[in-house]
Parts: structure tokens; sequence; C-alpha cells
């Protein structure tokens, strides 16, 4: 597949950018291991992480689809709750996010603890279809906060991205 050029317009060709792809990486590792973080919901809607991994992983792919990314920002975090930040960056993250998941439908295909976490941490496995084409079981890793509510902590976007 040729490597789209920075003015492709194409939503297809640009998703699988490898710079933009590798960028992403980048940026999740950095937001997942290294911000701050606070335990309170963001504007928007007034969304909040759920009470299971799968409710949050749903609740976040539903905000991927909507564009929501203020309630992407609620769902996104670490055990101390959701990602804090300089805002900007944190939209910036979310909308390089939604722009690798938005999808056309889901499954959720499986779920498993993760051994060896310091919080309680959980697997979901998802089968993503993007236009048309299927992703079979993309990772997201979540994790629970002391008030019992799971953040969606790691997405593996190396699945559908390639890289």
């Amino acid at each position: 597949m040729p490597v789209p050029s920075a003015s492709d317009p194409d939503p297809i060709m640009a998703r699988r950018n490898p710079l933009r792809a590798g960028l992403i990486t980048c940026l999740l590792v950095v937001a997942s291991s290294g911000c701050t973080t606070q335990t309170v919901s963001s504007g928007g809607s007034g969304l909040v992480a759920g009470t299971s991994p799968l409710q949050s992983v749903e609740r976040f792919l539903a905000a991927v689809n909507a564009r929501d990314l203020s309630d992407m920002m609620a769902v996104f975090g670490t055990s101390e709750g959701p990602i804090d930040g300089p805002r900007a960056e944190n939209e910036i993250w979310m909308d390089a996010l939604a722009t690798i998941l938005e999808h056309e439908r889901y499954e959720i295909v499986s779920e498993r603890q993760v051994p060896g976490r310091e919080s309680p941490t959980t697997r979901v496995g998802v089968t993503l279809t993007i236009d048309d084409e299927v992703y079979p079981d993309v990772s997201f890793i979540t994790v629970r906060t002391g008030e019992g509510r799971w953040m969606v902590q790691e997405v593996d976007v190396e699945r559908i991205t390639g890289e």
C-alpha cells in the first residue's frame, strides 16, 4: 500500500500513515504513564468511567464514534482517574485515537485479568470493523481506580495501523 502524502484527503489512507501511527503510539505511552491524573469527570455530557471493564470500553468506543473528545478523556486514564494535563494536548491525543478507532461495529470477544500489576487490571479484546476491514482482538487495557471505576489505560492501535 502506498504511503499517503501529508495532503492526502483520503481518511482511510491517513489512518494508516506510519509516521502518524508512530506519533500516536508515542503520545499514548506518555499519556498513560507520564501524566498526572484527577478523579473528576470531564465537561461534555458528564460521562464517567464504568463500573466494569466492559462498560468503560463500550463507553469509550461510543465516545470515539461520536467524536466526543471530552467523554473519551473522562474514560481514558490510570488507576488515579482520568488523564489530566494540558487540555489541548489531551484533545489532540483523543482526536488521533478517534481517527484510528472510528468504526462501523465492534464486538467484545474476550476479557481477562492482567497479572503482575499494582492495580487491578483487565484486558478486553475487541474485534473492530473499520472501513469494512475487520481487526480481530484489539487489546484495550483497563485499570480500576480507588473509587471502583475502570479507566481505559492503553489501546493497541498498532493492531490497526500495522505499526
